[in-house]
């Protein structure tokens, strides 16, 4: 509840769930864990993510990414978009214990089909069926939106959208309901005075573009408007996922390509995808120049302000 941590305290765990905490308890248990000198908190949510058992056409094992996790405090994931199936059994698996892994949602990409309001709704129906846990959106127009939010709804779905440079921005799904936004697209984007400054060359499918124009659109924005943007969030109730972590090698891709602890613990599937290569996403970094990489340090500090500000305006 905020307070700061105290102890030493014994801690009674019934069927997962805390049931006391005192300076001591008897110890009548089925198993004891002696956590002297440590700290207990509430297991992490990583709102998002993506199970991978091969990056660069090299097998990494998934108890490989379920270890990583859970070292490092991880207890739920929230997967946005990977391979449904397999996900979907490695829930169950994890909710019977039956692996060891963290607990898992698992979110069902929504198809644009052919582009009609029924199409889209029948994939929403789908996702319903076929167990999904919410459902994660890319780009659409606003008619495409309007159906698949009122499908999610009809259906008791939670959604949250990648929003990317699209004809709809935060304002559109904020309007229509969406419960969460992923990654800092599309914020910025509703507070622009007119339409981004891109260059004649522009191409969104060239990742290198892409992401080097996408780290100066919160420059671009409207302070006015951002503030305007962020109020709306909040009021609506539509959280944010940032993934600030994903994004911070573009300040400094040499410090990020040669960290120490990469020679020996870095799975060498990883190694190989996050070496520049246009073909693999996100691994953008194909004469990535200083002037990028100091406009990604100004729109971080940017962004930073803004979160910060949806946080203590109520966001969550």
């Amino acid at each position: 509840n905020g307070k700061p941590p105290y102890g030493p305290m014994d801690i009674l765990v019934q069927d997962g769930v805390i049931a006391n905490i005192a300076p001591t308890l008897p110890v009548d248990a089925d198993a004891v864990i002696d956590a002297a000198g440590k700290y207990v908190m509430p297991g992490l949510v990583n709102t998002h993510m993506h199970w991978h058992d091969e990056r660069a056409g090299m097998p990494m094992p998934i108890q490989y990414e379920r270890n990583l996790y859970l070292a490092n405090g991880v207890t739920l994931t929230r997967e946005n978009g990977g391979n449904f199936l397999k996900s979907k059994q490695w829930q169950a698996e994890s909710a019977a214990d039956q692996i060891v892994a963290p607990r898992m949602q698992v979110y069902w990409v929504v198809a644009r089909g052919n582009g009609t309001a029924e199409a889209i709704r029948a994939n929403v129906r789908e996702a319903k069926a076929r167990g999904a846990d919410g459902l994660k959106i890319f780009g659409m127009d606003r008619d495409q939106l309007e159906a698949t939010m009122s499908e999610a709804k009809a259906q008791g779905l939670k959604a949250t959208t990648h929003i990317a440079v699209e004809e709809v921005t935060a304002k559109d799904f904020a309007e229509l309901g969406v419960d969460s936004i992923e990654h800092f697209y599309g914020i910025a984007d509703a507070a622009l005075d007119g339409v981004q400054h891109f260059p004649p060359e522009m191409n969104y499918s060239n990742e290198l573009l892409r992401f080097s124009k996408a780290g100066e659109l919160y420059a671009q924005a409207n302070p006015e408007k951002l503030d305007q943007v962020l109020d709306l969030m909040v009021a609506k109730k539509v959280a944010w996922s940032p993934t600030m972590s994903i994004y911070e090698a573009s300040r400094d891709v040499i410090k990020a390509q040669n960290l120490p602890w990469y020679k020996e613990y870095l799975h060498p599937a990883l190694q190989a995808f996050f070496e520049p290569n246009l073909a693999n996403h996100g691994s953008y970094f194909v004469g990535w120049t200083n002037t990028m990489e100091v406009r990604w340090r100004q729109q971080y500090r940017i962004w930073m302000d803004a979160l910060r500000s949806f946080g203590t305006k109520g966001g969550v």
